[in-house]
């Protein structure tokens, strides 16, 4: 069971997020292609998609299966609370996780397994080989089972968080707690939840942070270290979603560079996953003045909205610019 227990200054210090969190989103996802899983239709959908398109077998599945067993913990370093400023934020938080905190994490999961690969130990080295190798296994991860219906997976967490903020509106702090889930209790001051372990969490005026996930199934999902700040992830629901539709060749994008340029077009589609300007100035193959200038255009335009914390910039789309990014197409016309 888990437990959260709330101080009257905790009431104030909730906010749900309205993006789905993408290192959230990653590390359930592996639990979603396991076997045997307590599965969504709109989860099952997804993995079935996976094996016909992409094939579930890969080397940084494996790995990560490694990192993320399907009984216990997996490592809180896996989950920043950077990855809400984007991927590549998130990607930057893992390759700074403390030593120790690296080992004693990684040391944790690998033990939930009952066999291990020989190479397996090493990764609980906090060098820079291992972090790299930990890296690179994101990567490729995202990019082969995640980005591709990334955008179905925000429309999911877009509508979800519409919907939270009805109850917030409706009935206040208490409704918004009390529906999140079937799953989820509230009764002041506890929070209580289905989980598989016995966990307290004494939130002491920190708030907490309400993440809704696609890819959270059944129960929800917290941080194991009880002084990380407060996080609370829990399961969407949602129809199938497929892999992005707009890709360089799609009739759409070209109809769409007729309009604002080609450069432009692809900023707006590289942005369909958040990130900063030197990221978005790699994926477009431009220098970073120049993706700095075009998004500049974008953001006057009302397509892209930009975002400072501290030291990084963070680019992401407006409604309005998904929507023009995401418009179906328009039918030819008759004779």
């Amino acid at each position: 069971m888990l437990r959260m227990t709330f101080a009257p200054d905790d009431l104030h210090r909730i906010r749900v997020m309205p993006r789905p969190d993408p290192m959230w989103e990653l590390t359930l996802s592996v639990h979603r292609l396991r076997p045997g899983q307590p599965n969504s239709a709109a989860q099952n959908s997804w993995s079935r998609q996976i094996e016909a398109v992409t094939g579930t077998e890969s080397p940084s599945r494996d790995l990560l299966s490694l990192l993320i067993p399907p009984q216990g913990n997996f490592p809180d370093f896996l989950t920043p609370a950077d990855s809400r400023d984007g991927f590549e934020a998130a990607l930057d938080a893992v390759l700074d996780t403390p030593a120790r905190q690296w080992q004693q994490e990684l040391s944790g999961a690998l033990e939930s397994h009952t066999a291990l690969p020989d190479w397996a130990p090493d990764l609980t080295s906090p060098g820079r080989s291992s972090r790299m190798l930990v890296d690179s296994a994101l990567r490729d991860y995202f990019r082969r089972y995640v980005q591709p219906y990334w955008p179905g997976i925000q429309r999911h967490v877009a509508a979800d968080f519409t919907t939270r903020s009805g109850h917030l509106a409706a009935g206040g702090t208490g409704a918004l707690l009390a529906r999140l889930s079937s799953r989820i209790r509230w009764d002041w001051p506890v929070l209580e939840a289905d989980y598989p372990v016995d966990h307290e969490i004494d939130l002491r005026g920190r708030g907490l942070t309400l993440i809704p996930s696609f890819f959270c199934a059944g129960v929800p999902v917290t941080l194991a270290d009880p002084d990380l700040e407060p996080v609370l992830v829990y399961p969407v629901t949602g129809v199938d979603i497929r892999p992005a539709t707009v890709t360089p060749g799609d009739p759409r994008m070209r109809a769409l560079a007729e309009v604002v340029g080609t450069t432009r077009a692809q900023i707006l589609a590289a942005l369909d996953d958040p990130c900063s300007t030197g990221v978005l100035a790699t994926r477009v193959e431009r220098s970073a003045a120049s993706a700095s200038e075009q998004v500049g255009l974008l953001r006057a335009a009302g397509l892209v909205h930009t975002s400072r914390r501290g030291q990084r910039v963070r680019h992401e789309l407006t409604v309005m610019g998904r929507r023009l990014l995401h418009a179906p197409a328009a039918p030819p016309p008759s004779h």
